[in-house]
């Protein structure tokens, strides 16, 4: 909890002001793809982490590169629990009531992003420093 309190503390009006800016455009332009292209091309910007940009130029900036990167790993394995979820509700969710098919997606992206970290990435960034 301190952890979160910290963050909470640090954050700051610019950095949400350019998130949203960040989401907003990944917004239109997954909303232009649908117009032209349809829903199935569509979703894959509607999962593509807009939040991303906005944090890495965030922590660039204030932070080291290691920061960086370890945001970088949390967003690849959240964009990896997205990708599990979405093929949920591709393949089942027609078939499930709404609140069931929603449920089953968050629980699936949770697990499918937090058992990616864990095999790929809990090792952190590694530190080349030495060679």
């Amino acid at each position: 909890m301190a952890f979160l309190k910290k963050g909470l503390q640090q954050l700051k009006a610019s950095h949400l002001i350019l998130r949203f800016f960040f989401g907003g455009v990944a917004c239109v332009l997954a909303g232009l793809v649908d117009n032209r292209y349809g829903p199935l091309l569509s979703g894959l910007f509607f999962a593509f982490p807009a939040m991303v940009p906005a944090s890495l130029s965030i922590a660039l900036k204030n932070q080291t590169p290691r920061d960086a990167l370890e945001i970088t790993f949390g967003a690849s394995a959240g964009a990896v629990g997205l990708a599990g979820a979405g093929f949920f509700l591709w393949r089942f969710g027609s078939d499930l009531p709404r609140v069931s098919a929603l449920g089953a997606a968050v629980l699936i992206w949770l697990a499918t992003a937090m058992l990616t970290w864990k095999l790929v990435f809990s090792g952190g960034p590694s530190d080349n420093s030495e060679n």
